[in-house]
């Protein structure tokens, strides 16, 4: 559904290849639902919570790569108000989200802003800090959802448990 939905809107399945790999657990105290969220171990989750991961990782990143650059910092790459040329950044880069999980369903997370980082070897946690600092006024809570053009994405525990995706 998300390629079909990708593929009709851009022409290309390919910004969703290898968006299957399940990124390290991230050692990083997440606020937002109640008190400290605490991602997900790869361990814990059955074969349903594995889809609603790789689901809400397409949902994210469709929503972000099909955003407009809002502000730029002198990037010959980043025109504002073009589509966002992620998937063309030199590595390494990251992207946080900033997403309502209460409001996540299997196969949507609601997006609220967005930060990347490339050309950074701290890009992961440079996103998730610069997220944090521009959008987590908003009610919503900053997670990575991709690093090197792969799923760095960890649902919060409390949402893979209220989706089904625990065993």
């Amino acid at each position: 559904m998300v390629g079909t939905f990708w593929a009709r809107k851009t022409g290309s399945t390919a910004p969703l290849a290898g968006t299957v790999a399940i990124a390290g657990f991230l050692a990083i105290g997440l606020t937002g639902l109640s008190g400290a969220i605490q991602p997900v171990a790869a361990a814990s989750l059955n074969a349903r919570g594995k889809v609603i991961e790789k689901r809400l990782y397409d949902s994210g990143m469709i929503q972000a790569l099909t955003s407009k650059v809002g502000r730029t910092r002198g990037s010959a790459l980043l025109h504002k108000g073009k589509l966002l040329p992620y998937r063309r950044l030199q590595s390494p880069k990251a992207m946080a989200l900033c997403v309502r999980w209460r409001r996540a369903t299997r196969t949507y997370v609601p997006m609220v802003g967005k930060y990347f980082v490339y050309r950074n070897f701290n890009a992961e946690s440079a996103a998730l800090r610069r997220c944090k600092r521009r959008h987590e006024s908003k009610g919503c809570t900053c997670s990575v959802f991709d690093i090197d053009d792969r799923s760095g994405l960890k649902v919060p525990t409390a949402v893979m448990r209220r989706l089904g995706g625990l065993k």
